[in-house]
């Protein structure tokens, strides 16, 4: 059945949560095309109480608010109460997932939701925990239910889901979990959000902390240009140079080559390694 479109007062729809956050340039740019060729596709709304929460469309919503629009045309797919959203929501956030142009950060932050609905919608589970035997336990029944737990546990149906390791996905969550949810809000829009590394690096360190190195990347006249430099700087270290990061990043490779390649490096710089070797008084 072709679902039903009708207008509703903007004033009584909220964005509610995200994962991800309103884009102000994209927000202007659909209010530039809604000005040009009207609203394309209704917004996709969920009852709640006297009114809705935005399913899907929440940069069309703002684009008609700020052209100063009363009302939006909507799909309204239903109401109830959180738990019923929650359903509503996972395939929202399961459909961002698979998108391609998520950022690394937008990705935490989808996993994350996506792992406390999990959580919401499976309290049996014990978020992912084995239950240890207790006094009268049946010890065979408790080794079933972990076993039963453990091949249903969030990563490992995500991870099939998505199209990602456990690994990832554990890396991931861990992100967004780690990072202060004001920190991550001033995220999105920089170059930070794609960097994965520093954002491990970042979801590490104390709230006080998160917010010392992104002020330190980030302020007018930036003192930092990675998270480690940050970390430096804090610490009272010197920031490693470029010549430095590359020597340990040789070091820390040169462990994992085999003994092959370590032979083909010595013979590439051979004349390097008499010399050494000479002064060193190992050879003559």
């Amino acid at each position: 059945m072709k679902p039903t479109i009708k207008a509703i007062q903007i004033d009584k729809i909220k964005l509610g949560e995200r994962t991800r956050p309103i884009d102000r340039n994209w927000v202007q740019a659909i209010a530039s095309s809604i000005e040009t060729i009207g609203l394309m596709y209704p917004i996709i709304v969920w009852g709640a109480g006297e009114g809705f929460l935005v399913v899907d469309g929440g940069h069309r919503l703002e684009a008609n608010r700020t052209l100063g629009r009363k009302t939006i045309d909507t799909i309204v797919a239903g109401s109830g109460t959180i738990a019923d959203f929650n359903d509503l929501r996972l395939r929202e956030v399961t459909a961002n997932l698979i998108r391609y142009d998520l950022t690394v950060l937008e990705r935490a932050v989808n996993l994350w939701t996506l792992k406390r609905i999990h959580e919401e919608k499976n309290p049996e589970t014990g978020h992912g925990k084995r239950r240890k035997p207790q006094a009268n336990d049946n010890v065979e029944e408790i080794k079933v239910a972990n076993l039963a737990t453990l091949s249903k546990r969030f990563t490992a149906e995500i991870a099939e889901g998505c199209d990602l390791s456990e690994r990832v996905v554990r890396r991931l969550v861990k992100i967004a979990e780690g990072i202060a949810p004001e920190i991550r809000a001033k995220l999105f829009p920089t170059w930070l959000a794609k960097h994965q590394a520093g954002l491990i690096a970042l979801s590490e360190q104390a709230p006080e902390i998160q917010a010392k190195i992104f002020d330190l990347l980030f302020c007018d006249d930036p003192q930092a240009k990675t998270v480690a430099d940050a970390l430096d700087l804090i610490s009272g270290r010197p920031p490693e140079t470029q010549s430095d990061k590359f020597y340990t990043r040789t070091i820390s490779s040169w462990s994992r080559l085999s003994r092959k390649q370590q032979d083909a490096f010595f013979k590439l710089h051979e004349t390097d390694v008499r010399r050494f070797a000479k002064a060193k008084g190992w050879i003559r």
